[in-house]
């Protein structure tokens, strides 16, 4: 009698992917392109590296907390360079331990510049790829050639970015699409009305003060100041602070005696917040991408410490802050930046903003303009991104 012999099936090795994100916006693109390669790969997948809440969320393994990489400043980053040096060398030691197909690091230029100079002098054999390039085309262009060394591919959030990494030899850079331009979530000011007890009466103002602690601590008092200029004119007003978990106590001890209503609100609320405000003054960063996504009406208004401002402008190579006005090429979100960064100018701005139709369907109508050119091809940004992604991994697997 035959006997039969039974077949071994073997379940394919899970690729083992490496993602090295440093502050709040960086877990988001994180998280969202942890998701898109989920859903794309068709062999099991390990995530390692270093991130936030949202990136653990989605099955992250972290090396360690990454807590003191949320700088700021060129004056602020030269103060914490022992701890940057440390923590740049225990990540090293991780990521060449954990011996993966791929290694993605995601924004975070002068870190993530040394991290890979680091993994090719010790000759890690996984491909290297940076998420969201430099910002070759607002200061010192020269790094584009020193990134193109040191990666093997890097992902683009905005379209002009390409050429500076491309050539007729080389094609490391591609254009993804930006992920806050995809995001389907939609507010409603109903539900934020009801669950925060508003008055309905006044007019609403978010404050997004920024993601980061120095920022907190500089915008914060001068935001103060505007709402307090701004209720000598309009005395039913109330405010809104959209806030990061890592920020809210230091936030609400600042707030609780202001003289307005004041509404915290945890980042699963944003999206009610913004349906339900009148308009938003706002930090310079990619809030205003998702401020813009809300069809909210804003203000920039930011500053930096005087010596970091005084390095940067003779660095940066642009007109504005703003990515909207970056894209559209002129000022169609209005910009209070350091010295001009003055409570009551932008008090009355602000004003002028709430009480016109016309200004602030103007500026939605330039502002929708400029998200269309972040679009990208028919891909969402984070699965063209995943693409990328898994097909370095693949070819090193």
């Amino acid at each position: 009698m035959a006997t039969l012999k039974s077949e071994t099936i073997t379940t394919p090795r899970s690729l083992k992917i490496v993602l090295i994100a440093g502050e709040d916006s960086g877990d988001l693109l994180g998280a969202s392109l942890m998701q898109a390669i989920q859903k794309q790969s068709n062999r099991p997948v390990e995530f390692h590296g270093l991130g936030g809440a949202k990136m653990v969320a989605k099955g992250l393994q972290p090396f360690f907390p990454i807590d003191g990489l949320n700088l700021l400043g060129l004056v602020e980053i030269v103060g914490s360079l022992w701890m940057v040096k440390k923590k740049l060398n225990q990540a090293v030691d991780a990521i060449l331990q954990a011996d993966p197909d791929v290694v993605v690091t995601i924004d975070l230029p002068g870190f993530n510049k040394r991290l890979a100079k680091k993994l090719q002098a010790a000759q890690i054999k996984a491909p290297l790829i940076h998420y969201v390039a430099p910002t070759v085309w607002a200061w010192r262009p020269s790094r584009a050639q020193k990134f193109k060394k040191l990666f093997d591919k890097i992902l683009c959030l905005y379209p002009f970015e390409e050429p500076y990494f491309n050539d007729e030899n080389t094609q490391q850079a591609v254009f993804t699409g930006h992920p806050l331009v995809f995001s389907a979530e939609i507010g409603v000011a109903e539900r934020f009305h009801k669950k925060h007890k508003t008055d309905p009466s006044h007019d609403l103002i978010a404050l997004l003060p920024g993601s980061r602690k120095n920022e907190v601590e500089r915008l914060l008092p001068v935001y103060k100041e505007v709402v307090l200029y701004l209720q000598q004119k309009k005395p039913n007003i109330s405010v809104v602070i959209p806030v990061v978990a890592h920020l809210k106590d230091k936030i609400q001890k600042e707030v609780c005696t202001w003289p307005v209503p004041v509404y915290i609100v945890a980042e699963e609320g944003r999206s009610d917040a913004y349906a339900a405000c009148a308009v938003a003054l706002a930090a310079s960063g990619t809030v205003a991408l998702e401020l813009a996504r809300a069809k909210l009406p804003m203000i920039i208004a930011y500053k930096v410490s005087w010596l970091t401002a005084v390095i940067a402008r003779r660095l940066l190579k642009i007109k504005f802050a703003c990515l909207l006005n970056i894209l559209a090429g002129k000022e169609i979100v209005p910009e209070f930046l350091q010295e001009r960064c003055v409570p009551e100018a932008i008090a009355l701005k602000l004003l002028g903003l709430i009480e016109s139709q016309k200004q602030r369907d103007r500026q939605i109508k330039n502002t929708q303009e400029s998200l269309t050119l972040l679009k990208g091809d028919n891909h969402y940004a984070s699965e063209r991104a995943a693409q990328e992604v898994l097909e370095s991994a693949l070819n090193k697997a």
